[in-house]
C-alpha cells in the first residue's frame, strides 16, 4: 500500500513539472538570466552633434600669457659713449724719470729712451753744476720738424728718435716752464716766478736768449702757467695755470694775449689737477696732460668752455708729465 502511495506523487511532481515547462515555452519571453531588467524610466535622446559647429563663444575676459620679452619702456636709453683717440704720434715728456715717449694706437707709450745731453752723455742739467735736469716744456717748430725743449733755463733741441737733448743756448731766466710755437715760427715760453704771477717771454730759437713781455695775468687766472699753446686757424694763444703746491681740482684753462701777456679765464675749473703739459692737434682738438698731484693721466679739452674730460692714464698712473707736443701733420 506504501509503495503504491509513493508512486503516485512520483508521477504527480512530473505532471506539474512538464506543465510549467510548457507554460514557460509558450510565453516567448527572453530569457530572464541574460537580459537586463526593464527600466521604468523613459528613453534618453542624446543631444545631435555637429562636428562643424564652432564651441559656444566665453563671455570670460581672455587670459593673459606671459613672455619672456622685456617689457616696453618710455624712458630714455642711457649709452656710453666711447672715448676720444689719444693724439697718436704725440711726444710726452716724463720729468720724474727723465724720459721721452711717443704715444701710439690704444695711448699705448712708447719709451724713446732716457733724456740724454748731447755732449755729456748724461741727463741735461742747465740748472748749475749740481742740480739736477728739470725738462718741464716741449714744443713742435713748423715746417722743420724740430722739436725744441727747456732743462731749467737752458734752450736745446731734442731728437724724437733717440731722446737726445742738444744745447742751444741760454735764455737768461732761471726756469721756462712751458713752450709753443705760433704758426709764423716764433717762439714763446713761460718764465717762473715764484710767489707771483709768472712772465710770457718769446724766445729766439736760434740763440736761446728770451725777452719778457708781461706777466701772464687777469680775473680767474692762476699764478703759475705751466704750459702754452696756440690753436690752428685762429692763431689763439692758451695757457692751463695752477696755484703753486696745491692738490686742489683747481687747474683753469685761460686764453693770452701774446703781446702783453694778459689772459682771460676760460670757465672756472677745468676739472683737472695739476695740468702740467698742453698742446692742440691740427685738428683742433686741445690735450691736457697732469703732473704728480694729477695721477699723471691724459686730457681733452674743450677750449670754448674750459672743462676737461679723462681719457687714458699715463705711465699707469704714476710720473710727472710736464709737458706734450703733436706733430701736427709735419715730419
Amino acid at each position: 500500500m506504501r509503495a503504491r502511495l509513493i508512486a503516485v506523487l512520483v508521477v504527480l511532481a512530473l505532471v506539474l513539472g512538464g506543465a510549467i515547462l510548457l507554460a514557460n515555452a509558450g510565453g516567448g519571453g527572453d530569457d530572464p538570466l541574460t537580459q537586463p531588467p526593464a527600466s521604468t524610466a523613459g528613453p534618453t535622446t542624446a543631444p545631435p552633434v555637429t562636428a562643424t559647429d564652432p564651441p559656444p563663444a566665453s563671455t570670460a575676459e581672455p587670459s593673459t600669457t606671459t613672455t619672456t620679452r622685456p617689457p616696453t619702456t618710455t624712458a630714455a636709453t642711457t649709452t656710453t659713449a666711447p672715448s676720444p683717440e689719444p693724439p697718436v704720434g704725440c711726444l710726452l715728456i716724463d720729468d720724474s724719470l727723465g724720459l721721452l715717449l711717443v704715444l701710439e694706437p690704444g695711448a699705448e707709450e712708447r719709451n724713446l729712451g732716457p733724456i740724454r745731453d748731447s755732449e755729456t752723455g748724461e741727463a741735461p742739467r742747465g740748472g748749475g753744476p749740481g742740480s739736477a735736469s728739470q725738462l718741464e716744456a716741449l714744443a713742435h717748430q713748423p715746417g722743420t720738424g724740430r722739436y725744441f725743449a727747456t732743462s731749467w733755463g737752458v734752450l736745446g733741441t731734442l731728437d724724437p728718435r733717440t731722446a737726445i737733448f742738444s744745447e742751444v743756448g741760454a735764455t737768461g731766466l732761471p726756469d721756462v716752464d712751458g713752450l709753443a710755437f705760433d704758426e709764423d715760427g716764433a717762439l714763446y715760453g713761460v718764465a717762473r716766478v715764484v710767489g707771483a704771477a709768472d712772465r710770457l717771454v718769446e724766445i729766439d730759437p736760434s740763440s736761446g736768449r728770451a725777452v719778457v713781455i708781461g706777466p701772464i695775468a687777469g680775473p680767474g687766472v692762476l699764478e703759475d702757467a705751466d704750459d702754452l699753446a696756440f690753436e690752428p686757424g685762429s692763431g689763439e694763444l692758451f695757457a692751463v695755470t695752477n696755484r703753486g703746491g696745491e692738490m686742489e681740482r683747481t687747474s683753469v684753462l685761460v686764453t693770452v694775449d701774446p703781446a702783453n701777456g694778459r689772459a682771460a679765464a676760460v670757465g672756472t675749473d677745468l676739472g683737472v689737477a695739476d695740468a702740467e703739459g698742453l698742446t692742440f692737434q691740427s685738428d683742433g682738438r686741445l690735450w691736457v696732460t697732469t703732473g704728480q698731484r694729477g695721477g699723471s693721466a691724459l686730457f681733452l679739452a674743450d677750449p670754448s668752455t674750459g672743462t676737461a674730460e679723462g681719457v687714458a692714464l699715463l705711465g699707469n698712473g704714476v710720473g710727472d708729465y710736464e709737458a706734450i707736443a703733436c706733430p701736427n701733420g709735419e715730419g
